[in-house]
């Protein structure tokens, strides 16, 4: 079980199926008033862009982050982009409530960037730290 907290590739894939659910529900319950119809497209569109976007910018946090090695530059750098291209993309096609839609994601997308960022900063996704400090206790 350790193992997978150590495995980028799985964090970004748990991730990324909670976004779709999560952000496809919303999507949904929000833009439902406008006929089922509505509720589908933008619950899809919602789901299916935080899924894809999870993934990608889970590894943009990584990078950035290893870049930087500073959260909250990696937040707002992060946040930013993630909040322009879910409104581009809704304006698009043409989800009635864009900023209601989308606005949930900012916040909570915002919170998992920083989050993403401090767990890649603690010692339990760098084994070999963990492991040397372990090491230089036991000296």
């Amino acid at each position: 079980m350790r193992r997978l907290l150590y495995s980028g590739r799985c964090r970004a894939l748990v991730s990324a199926l909670a976004g779709f659910a999560g952000y496809g529900c919303w999507g949904y319950w929000v833009n439902m008033s406008h006929g089922w119809q509505s509720g589908l497209k933008a619950g899809l569109t919602q789901g299916s862009y935080s899924f894809v976007i999870t993934l990608i910018y889970s590894g943009l946090i990584e990078w950035m982050y290893a870049k930087t090695e500073n959260k909250i530059l990696t937040t707002v750098l992060c946040s930013s982009t993630v909040i322009l291209t879910s409104y581009l993309i809704h304006a698009l096609v043409g989800t009635p409530e864009i900023v209601a839609t989308i606005a949930p994601g900012a916040l909570i997308g915002s919170i998992f960037v920083y989050g993403y960022a401090s767990v890649l900063a603690s010692a339990v996704t760098k084994p070999e730290i963990a492991t040397s400090s372990a090491e230089k206790q036991d000296n």
